[in-house]
């Protein structure tokens, strides 16, 4: 074998195995959603600063959401893990005996992935009237002072529904995740970013205004959910003509372990969350505005970090699952190192450039 044709067979090697990686599409995913909302700027900037300072109050808002999921997600992938490393069954808290045979468990897999189905859908439907009615009472003097108030009172209802429909289908995404479809999950935020880009864009060019970022945030809702769901059905491909029972003790069981993530999840929304609402309440409009801007790049130093370790998560869950301890430490500590260091490198970027 010649020099260039050994060099081109590892450089084909190589991107290969980029191609496969989890990783490789989280940080795609997360640049392209990233650069659509720098590529939108210029535009979203010619939004007045009290519709963008509504934007910000409007996400905030949106993700009261996250705390109606009390915790239930990081506790329903692991459930999905623990079943697909072979499992009979899950514990409430820490993991059964070791599953050696490694054989996913399809059949209590479907049945979970019913019974978390109900779940959402009856989280969505109780949240999101109170996220609503709570919202416009919020917002009311800006609905009043705006220009066209119904138009604005219409976008939040659209707002609302995308909302509700993120609750509602959150459990496609974490069924992908938890039968190790990382890499999946990761191009369903690549393509939902495209489509927010190409949306967003059209709209704000065509001169609309909040109205443009509601309807792009409601395509790139749908289309991710799409991609999850299709994904997650190919592991796990239904039985024809089977009706799944609908078995509610699942969640009675899961509940202790996920009141302790929720707890987590109400810290973390008072932290990233009520400065936005403070901030609208007591400070002027540009204030807020800016404040909204700089926290969304600190998000994203944040996510760009904990990729590392969040897509190797159902990974190191199945090898706990399965006893092989050793493996699970050695990937923890490589994947936590990698991540601090990241989020030291992309802070001090940052600071440096201003």
């Amino acid at each position: 074998m010649s020099l260039l044709s050994l060099h081109q067979s590892l450089w084909w090697a190589y991107w290969e195995r980029l191609r496969k990686s989890a990783m490789f599409y989280g940080v795609l995913g997360t640049m392209v959603r990233v650069g659509s909302q720098v590529m939108l700027l210029p535009l979203v900037l010619r939004l007045p600063p009290a519709e963008l300072a509504i934007w910000f109050v409007f996400l905030s808002l949106g993700a009261l959401a996250n705390l109606a999921d009390f915790g239930f997600g990081p506790a329903v992938t692991r459930v999905y893990s623990i079943l697909w490393a072979g499992a009979k069954d899950y514990e409430t808290v820490g993991f059964g005996e070791p599953c050696l045979q490694g054989e996913p468990n399809l059949p209590r897999i479907r049945q979970w992935n019913r019974v978390i189905a109900h779940l959402y859908f009856w989280l969505a439907a109780g949240a999101t009237p109170v996220i609503g009615l709570g919202g416009a009472l919020f917002l009311l003097p800006d609905f009043q002072s705006a220009p066209h108030p119904w138009s604005m009172g219409l976008t939040w209802m659209a707002f609302l529904w995308v909302t509700g429909y993120n609750l509602a289908t959150n459990y496609w995404g974490l069924a992908c995740q938890g039968v190790n479809r990382v890499r999946e999950l990761q191009v369903s935020s690549i393509w939902g970013g495209l489509a927010y880009l190409l949306v967003a864009g059209g709209f704000l060019l065509a001169g609309h205004g909040l109205e443009s970022l509601v309807a792009a945030t409601a395509v790139r809702a749908v289309l991710s959910r799409w991609i999850c769901r299709r994904s997650y059905l190919a592991a796990v491909p239904p039985i024809p003509g089977t009706r799944i029972p609908l078995e509610r003790g699942l969640v009675r069981k899961l509940w202790p372990n996920a009141r302790e993530f929720g707890i987590m999840s109400v810290g973390s929304f008072l932290v990233t969350n009520t400065s936005i609402l403070i901030s609208k309440k007591y400070l002027p409009v540009e204030v807020t505005a800016s404040f909204g801007v700089t926290q969304q790049i600190g998000v994203f130093l944040v996510s760009l970090s904990t990729l590392w370790v969040s897509t190797k998560w159902p990974q190191i869950t199945i090898l706990r699952a399965q006893g092989r301890l050793r493996e699970v430490g050695a990937l923890f500590a490589r994947r936590f190192g990698l991540m601090i260091a990241t989020l030291v490198v992309l802070t001090i970027a940052v600071a440096v450039a201003g």
